[in-house]
């Protein structure tokens, strides 16, 4: 990876290694899954679900991209469709980490933000939102992977 350097108090990466990095990153991001070898023998294959972020970025003038969304998340979209749906997760803005708010806090926050505002509050699935619960399904999927 390329080295960080500090002129004029700007953080730089060298120009060759970033590029390089970013198309792996590219590459990597194109392709629907990713295959572990772990024995020689057996290959597992992780299909992760999508996650969705900043849902409070979205104003209310927004409603097209809020109804796609919300079809993602309900799996209703034709286009993107992922074997294990998506999860939408809101994360402290701004001010909120500024004022060093504790993970309880944000957690709260983000659970009253997704039952007060539309269109999140109307998703009958709400194991689809928040960090616990995405975090919760995801474990609970690789511990039937491990077992398999």
């Amino acid at each position: 990876m390329g080295t960080l350097t500090q002129d004029d108090d700007q953080m730089t990466w060298k120009t060759s290694k970033l590029s390089a990095l970013h198309e792996k990153l590219t590459q990597l991001a194109k392709e629907p899954s990713v295959t572990f070898h772990f024995r020689p023998s057996k290959s597992l294959t992780v299909c992760p679900p999508g996650i969705l972020t900043k849902p409070d970025t979205l104003g209310p003038g927004a409603r097209n991209q809020r109804k796609m969304w919300k079809d993602l998340i309900e799996g209703r979209s034709e286009n993107h469709q992922l074997k294990h749906g998506y999860y939408c997760v809101r994360l402290p803005d701004d001010e909120e980490r500024a004022r060093k708010i504790s993970r309880l806090d944000s957690q709260l926050l983000a659970a009253e933000f997704f039952d007060t505002t539309e269109p999140w509050n109307s998703v009958t699935d709400r194991r689809r939102f928040g960090i616990p619960n995405f975090v919760a399904d995801v474990g609970g999927l690789l511990v039937k992977l491990i077992q398999n």
